[in-house]
């Protein structure tokens, strides 16, 4: 089940929330700088990740729900599709392993800062998550 909802991601019942990061290493801009700003041990769990590739994940725990920070942005900053969907595998089995059933995106999930397109972003969310609940957060 997808559901939009007005109000801040970091405020979600969801047991996961995933953003899009880059491969140097740096929480700057938009969503992650908000997530570094409030969990410190999120951006360090990110930037000393030794495996930072296109499609890669690395996972911290926030206050009552982990954040999966997904290696989907090329090198340039622009969001990379295949990346996304190879990342969003490791999603599900992360979840599968862990029972999740609920995660929480950004509304525009790397069309801001990364000019990926949403009506592709948000249909690739839709068909790998659709048996769960995705949750889609719009400030």
């Amino acid at each position: 089940m997808v559901k939009y909802i007005k109000g801040d991601l970091l405020s979600t019942d969801a047991e996961l929330v995933l953003h899009q990061v880059n491969l140097q290493g740096v929480m700057g801009g938009g969503l992650a700088l908000s997530i570094a700003r409030k969990y410190p041990n999120i951006e360090r769990a990110y930037s000393n990740f030794k495996d930072k590739k296109l499609g890669a994940v690395v996972y911290a725990p926030a206050d009552k729900f982990f954040i999966g920070n997904c290696f989907s942005q090329n090198a340039d900053f622009t969001t990379n599709y295949d990346a996304l969907k190879r990342c969003l595998n490791g999603v599900l089995a992360f979840m599968r392993e862990f029972k999740i059933k609920t995660v929480a995106i950004p509304y525009k999930y790397g069309c801001g800062i990364a000019s990926g397109d949403w009506n592709i972003v948000e249909n690739i969310f839709k068909e790998k998550f659709k048996d769960y609940d995705l949750l889609i957060y719009q400030l």
